[in-house]
C-alpha cells in the first residue's frame, strides 16, 4: 500500500514541473568572425554649415573677421575720430593774447646787490715792527705783542690788533715782535717771553703794566687802553 502511495506521488511531481515551469532555451553566442561592423562614419556630415551658423547664433562666424581683433556687432566700439558734422557744431574760443605770451617775453625782476665794504682790519694780516725802531723807555704808552707767522692764535689775533691800531694809534704804540727773529731775542728775555701770542702794556719808562697769553678778547684791550687814557 504504502509502495503505490510512494509512485503516485512521484507521478504527480512530474506532471507537475512539466506543467507550471516552462523550457528555457538559451541563445547561442555569436562566434567573434560574425560581428556586425558599422559602416565608416562621415565626420563631415556634422560640421556645422554656414548656414546653421547664421541662424544659430546672433553673431556671424569668426572667419569673416579681419585680423584687427575688431569687436563683434554688439560690442563695436565708437570711432574717435569726429564727423564733418560734429566739426562744424564745435565753436572754438580764440585763444587770449595772454596765453600765447612766453616765458621769453616776461621781464625778468631786476636785483641791485649794494655792498658794505669791509673795514681794512678784517682782512689785515702780520706785520712785523723793525727791532732798530722799538724803545722801551718811549715816553709813551705802548702796547707790545709777541707773534709768530705760523701761529694760528697770532693770525685770529690779527684783525683786532690792527682794529685797535686804527682807533687808538695816535695815543698809544702798537708794537709787533717776530719771535723767530735773532734781533728779538734780547727783548724776549727783558719782557720774559712765553709763548705767542704774548700781549703786553708798558708805560712811558718800559715798565710791564699788563700782560696777556694767548687769545685775548678785543672788549677786554679796550677796557684796559681805556683806562690809560682818562
Amino acid at each position: 500500500m504504502m509502495g503505490v502511495v510512494s509512485s503516485a506521488c512521484m507521478v504527480f511531481q512530474r506532471i507537475t514541473e512539466s506543467v507550471i515551469i516552462p523550457t528555457v532555451q538559451r541563445t547561442p553566442s555569436l562566434p567573434l568572425t560574425d560581428t556586425v561592423i558599422p559602416e565608416e562614419f562621415d565626420i563631415a556630415q556634422i560640421e556645422p554649415t554656414q548656414e546653421s551658423l547664421d541662424t544659430s547664433s546672433p553673431y556671424p562666424g569668426p572667419e569673416i573677421y579681419s585680423a584687427t581683433w575688431d569687436a563683434y556687432p554688439a560690442m563695436q566700439t565708437p570711432s574717435l575720430n569726429a564727423s564733418e558734422t560734429d566739426t562744424e557744431n564745435v565753436n572754438l574760443i580764440p585763444a587770449s593774447p595772454s596765453a600765447s605770451t612766453t616765458m621769453s617775453s616776461i621781464p625778468s625782476p631786476t636785483i641791485i646787490i649794494t655792498s658794505t665794504p669791509l673795514p681794512p682790519w678784517i682782512l689785515s694780516k702780520l706785520k712785523a715792527t723793525d727791532p732798530k725802531n722799538f724803545k722801551l723807555a718811549s715816553g709813551k704808552y705802548q702796547l707790545v705783542e709777541f707773534f709768530a707767522f705760523w701761529s694760528g692764535m697770532s693770525q685770529a689775533m690779527a684783525p683786532i690788533m690792527n682794529k685797535l691800531e686804527l682807533e687808538y694809534g695816535d695815543q698809544i704804540n702798537f708794537i709787533y715782535l717776530d719771535i723767530d727773529n735773532p734781533a728779538n731775542d734780547q727783548l724776549k728775555k727783558l719782557l720774559k717771553y712765553k709763548t705767542a701770542p704774548q700781549f703786553l702794556i708798558l708805560d712811558a719808562t718800559g715798565n710791564v703794566i699788563k700782560q696777556w697769553e694767548g687769545y685775548v678778547d678785543e672788549s677786554e684791550l679796550i677796557q684796559s687802553i681805556e683806562s690809560l687814557l682818562k
